[in-house]
Order: C-alpha cells, then sequence, then structure tokens
C-alpha cells in the first residue's frame, strides 16, 4: 500500500511532562508511519512551544515555515510553525 502524507499531533497533560513521553510517542509513531509506507510527516506547532520544536529537530524534523496569527488561543492571536519529516 502506498500512503503519502500524514499530519500528526501529539499532546502530553502538563502534569506528565518532561518525562520522556512525547520522545517515546513520537519515536513509536514514526516507527509505525515507516512500516505503512508513509512519505511524509507533518505537524503544526504553536507559538511558544519550544519543547515542541526541539523534539521535531531532534527526529529530523525541518521547518518550513511559520503562518502569523493563524491561530487563536490564551486569549491571543498565535502563530504556528509546520515542520516536515520526509521518511
Amino acid at each position: 500500500m502506498l500512503c503519502s502524507t500524514a499530519e500528526y499531533s501529539l499532546y502530553i497533560h502538563q502534569d506528565h511532562r518532561r518525562r520522556g513521553l512525547g520522545r517515546l510517542l513520537l519515536r513509536d509513531l514514526l516507527i509505525k508511519a515507516k512500516e505503512l509506507k508513509f512519505h511524509a510527516i507533518i505537524g503544526s506547532i504553536s507559538e511558544g512551544n519550544e519543547g515542541s520544536l526541539k523534539l521535531c529537530a531532534d527526529f529530523g524534523f525541518r521547518v518550513v515555515g511559520t503562518m502569523r496569527e493563524n491561530g487563536y488561543k490564551f486569549d491571543r492571536w498565535i502563530d504556528n510553525t509546520f515542520v516536515e519529516l520526509i521518511l
């Protein structure tokens, strides 16, 4: 089966952050995506989420662009940075 691109989202409850859970989940997600023969994985990271940007960089994702003020969260407009990984 030929698959193309998938978008991923990981959300870790604040009480469980900084324990490596995101790293484990993303690792397993990428393993499964490769098994299923996906070509690329993309993600969108909200402004201020430096931890997620670093995690993506650690797995080889590259930043492909930032959309300005395209989301509304925490009572303000936020930017979203888009990342991709070619598998």
